[in-house]
């Protein structure tokens, strides 16, 4: 995990921590969707071959 991650995954167990009822039930989840998302996007990935 890197240091991006780090922050994706403080803010979404941050997140998890507060009580929602009604209409921002489904605000709340989308945020952790999107955050989800963002901790995939932030991954490490090798660097692809390069020609030149």
């Amino acid at each position: 995990m890197n240091e991006v991650q780090k922050e994706i995954n403080n803010a979404y167990k941050m997140i998890s921590t507060i009580a929602v009822s009604g209409d921002a039930v489904d605000t709340i989840a989308a945020c952790k969707m999107s955050l989800r998302c963002a901790f995939k996007l932030a991954e490490d990935k090798p660097e692809e071959d390069k020609e030149g």
